[in-house]
């Protein structure tokens, strides 16, 4: 889903459309900068994971959080990037917590970590 937005929306990415204004300060990413995928799968994973732990939800979403304001700090993505893959991890999230299999999974992953609850 993130490569064929960002082949359809082709947006440069902040350090090629600003040279004179933009640094990259982290390894050059190549490709479009919309929506960003390093958000959509930070994002997810945070969702996921604060299914499964729900006692650290908050410092899974935090790092999703952080990964997203790193990608914009580093000159990889606009904001407007970042909130789309914020946004697209949702919808993914919640179309997979619309699959029985896919709750099934992760109740027997947390009960495997976990114990039964």
């Amino acid at each position: 889903m993130v490569t064929f937005l960002k082949d359809h929306y082709q947006r440069e990415r902040p350090y090629k459309a600003h040279p004179h204004q933009v640094k990259a300060l982290i390894p050059i990413a190549t490709g479009y900068s919309y929506p960003s995928g390093h958000a959509t799968v930070s994002w997810l994973d945070a969702l996921i994971l604060g299914e499964l732990d729900p006692a650290h939800r908050a410092d899974y979403l935090g790092s999703a959080f952080q990964i997203s304001i790193d990608r914009s700090v580093g000159g990889m993505h606009y904001p407007s990037d970042t909130a789309a893959g914020r946004t697209l991890a949702q919808a993914i999230f919640a179309d997979l917590m619309a699959k029985p299999q896919f709750r099934t999974a992760l109740e027997e992953m947390r009960k495997a970590e976990y114990g039964t609850r």
